[in-house]
């Protein structure tokens, strides 16, 4: 069985729990992603997606630049080892309905991150692996 490492990206982008939520979107835009990791010394401490910014910030009357990652971050946010097989991060993936997950070591540093469009772009088995999680995924909840 194939590993999480071995599909993983690992140069993965974060941001810290103060940075504010303006610096987060310009971040998520930059990298084209609708998530980042929030993490302090490369230990992760939650997540941040574009859908937080909006429900949890801007729909409150909030200002993006007021609010830090950490007011509205994820906290229990679920994750992988780099070590696991693939089947086990897409297994989670689908449980929570998600299309990425922060890879981190047994200290809790970030490592990488596996999405859906690691596998998609794969032959074979990935791309099964990734379509069925897909299909698993956009039923709503």
């Amino acid at each position: 069985m194939a590993q999480v490492k071995e599909v993983m990206t690992s140069q993965v982008e974060s941001i810290t729990p103060d940075s504010n939520l303006e610096q987060a979107a310009q971040k998520m835009r930059e990298l084209n992603v609708g998530s980042l990791p929030v993490a302090a010394n490369d230990q992760l401490l939650g997540i941040l997606t574009d859908r937080d910014i909006v429900v949890r910030c801007i729909a409150q009357g909030q200002s993006p630049k007021q609010v830090q990652a950490q007011s509205v971050m994820s906290e229990h946010v679920e994750f992988c080892r780099p070590e696991e097989p693939i089947e086990n991060a897409v297994q989670k993936m689908k449980e929570k309905q998600i299309h990425r997950i922060p890879v981190v070591n047994e200290d809790y540093h970030l490592q990488g991150i596996i999405a859906l469009a690691d596998l998609a772009t794969r032959d074979g088995h990935y791309q099964e692996l990734a379509t069925d999680a897909l299909e698993k995924i956009s039923v709503p909840a």
